[in-house]
């Protein structure tokens, strides 16, 4: 049987291929961080989209060059070429941050690079007394800021921003393994790797509780009452802590150390809670794997 002849294309077809276009690009929003008016090229991942300078791309990666090189001009947003990733929309936004911002660092430039550090060590202290007090500021709204705050720290090399954002994070294990979507409807997450550095770190820490902050609980009673001038009252307050700490501990909302708000003052046990607070947080970059707090304070 003779082959049949290739169908020459309508002008139907070619309209339904226009449509199609248009269809992808009303239905992919643009990316809040790199979407520049004078960009020269879109890059689509997922359905974010990215406004973005040819020359970064070619300056920065030999696989952009051979992808550009080989970029149809058919599907244009705004008149700009759009390039196809198979990447997800946080992996791009990760990259582009490193083009765009790899400079910025170098060059030490204050309104950019500093004022964001300067947040981000506010949130996650590199002290006790720091942590005690911490504000988080109003920008810091959805659950995938802190996988943001990660992931920008592991980039950029900052690892004192670790431990204790590895601790804010380390009861929501949803959120360590599947990671979360942003209000753009991009998805986050945490690299493989660092699901284990925290939960492991997490098991380090509980093992630790009993014989430091919590030394109050497993402690004999004749010890933690035997300065006590009203033993009947303070065991009262010790049980009333205990309570405290069950409650909290099984809805997702206990931190190691807040129940320091539940033990008075003064107290042995509230000592005993002092004391192991300091020495958790001395080792809370241990329990993550990193070095000690001299060693990565920048």
């Amino acid at each position: 049987m003779a082959n049949q002849p290739a169908r020459k294309r309508t002008r139907q077809d070619s309209i339904e291929d226009d449509k199609s276009l248009v269809l992808i690009a009303t239905t992919a929003s643009r990316s809040p961080d790199y979407w520049f008016t004078d960009g020269s090229v879109v890059l689509q991942a997922e359905l974010t989209q990215f406004r973005v300078h040819t020359s970064m791309l070619l300056l920065y990666s030999s696989v952009f060059r051979d992808k550009l090189r080989e970029l149809e001009t058919k599907e244009l947003v705004e008149g700009c070429p759009v390039l196809h990733l198979s990447d997800s929309a946080g992996e791009v936004t990760n990259m582009l941050f490193g083009f765009y911002h790899s400079l910025v660092k170098k060059y030490d430039i204050e309104f950019q690079y500093k004022s964001g550090l300067e947040v981000m060590r506010a949130v996650y202290p590199s002290t006790l007394e720091k942590w005690y007090s911490r504000n988080v500021p109003a920008i810091f709204k959805y659950k995938t800021d802190i996988i943001d705050c990660i992931n920008l720290a592991l980039k950029l090399g900052i690892q004192s921003l670790l431990p204790a954002a590895y601790l804010t994070i380390c009861h929501d294990f949803d959120l360590i393994l599947n990671g979360a979507r942003r209000p753009d409807g991009s998805h986050v997450q945490l690299p493989f790797h660092v699901h284990r550095v925290i939960i492991q770190g997490r098991d380090r820490m509980l093992k630790d509780e009993p014989h430091k902050t919590l030394a109050w609980i497993t402690q004999p009673s004749a010890d933690v009452l035997k300065h006590c001038l009203g033993p009947s009252r303070c065991s009262a307050t010790r049980t009333q802590a205990m309570v405290y700490l069950y409650r909290h501990s099984h809805n997702g909302k206990f931190g190691f150390w807040n129940v320091n708000n539940a033990l008075p003052q003064n107290t042995t046990s509230h000592q005993i809670h002092e004391k192991g607070c300091l020495e958790m947080w001395e080792d809370l970059p241990a329990y993550f794997g990193l070095p000690p707090w001299n060693d990565i304070i920048q």
